[in-house]
């Protein structure tokens, strides 16, 4: 049993999907600003307490991805574990070594838009964020 989203989302303007993760979060693409955001990172983290509940780890087995949210979702489980299995709690010490672990090939343009999002994941696991499947405001 895995913990999935079914949340996807394009940008009106240059057709690219993304999540605007947190208020004022554009684009990563063009720039525009986002029409709607979505609190992925409290998903990531609800989908995360489950599974080390259920499974005993962050990331279960055969992680299917679905949507646009399950892919955020199989990230923010990769960089949990990470986070958990990394000598080091500095968030931005964990957030570049998981960066230097994604292929971006010909998607470049997205490394800002997820070295913006780790760093937000991470203090908020690491401040015991319990979720409470509410939506940010």
């Amino acid at each position: 049993m895995a913990w999935h989203c079914k949340y996807d989302y394009k940008c009106p303007h240059c057709g690219e999907p993304y999540i605007s993760y947190a208020p004022g979060v554009k684009c990563p693409k063009c720039g525009e600003a986002a029409g709607e955001g979505y609190d992925i990172i409290g998903e990531a983290l609800k989908g995360a307490w489950f599974h080390l509940e259920y499974h005993g780890r962050v990331l279960p087995p055969d992680y299917a991805v679905s949507s646009l949210a399950d892919h955020y979702l199989k990230l923010s489980f990769l960089a949990l574990e990470a986070f958990l299995e990394e000598g080091s709690q500095d968030v931005e010490v964990v957030t570049g070594a998981i960066m230097r672990r994604i292929d971006f090939r010909d998607h470049e343009y997205l490394r800002p838009h997820l070295e913006g999002y780790f760093p937000l994941l991470l203090r908020r696991f690491q401040q015991g964020s319990a979720p409470t499947g509410k939506e940010a405001g």
